[in-house]
């Protein structure tokens, strides 16, 4: 039982600040403004839309980290891991990155009918832009 809690106590309270910091985080947006929240809101909806793919490559690292780990194979864990994190990238600034600056109105369109939460939040997306590559390869190398 110790050992459980050794390890599932530190990374509850990982997964906890994770969770409490987007909820302060909305908290202090909601005292900018209402139109400023909404436009949050609705980015962070595109954000765990977006957040999907890296977590299917996360998924599918984790595994075939573990098993070359299991089988003693470090080498072609270490490569799973570097292929893993690359193709995220790879996805991230080829795909993702120009789809937020291309179709940034029609983004803005599907996530709201607000015209004053669209002007709010297109800014918003450009910045999320910006650290969208280092923020997936962060989470795929989370599970390798």
């Amino acid at each position: 039982m110790r050992e459980f809690l050794v390890v599932g106590v530190p990374a509850t309270l990982w997964s906890c600040s994770e969770w409490w910091w987007w909820e302060i985080q909305c908290l202090i947006v909601g005292l900018i403004s209402s139109v400023d929240l909404a436009a949050n809101v609705a980015m962070m909806t595109a954000v765990n839309l977006l957040f999907m793919i890296s977590n299917g490559i996360m998924n599918t690292a984790s595994s075939l980290v573990g098993n070359a780990i299991g089988c003693g194979d470090i080498a072609m864990a270490k490569t799973y891991a570097a292929v893993s994190c690359s193709l995220g990238a790879a996805i991230s600034a080829l795909i993702l990155l120009p789809a937020l600056f291309i179709f940034d109105n029609q983004i803005c369109a599907a996530l709201t009918d607000e015209a004053d939460v669209k002007i709010s939040l297109k800014p918003i997306m450009h910045i999320y832009a910006l650290i969208l590559i280092p923020d997936h390869c962060a989470n795929i190398l989370s599970g390798s």
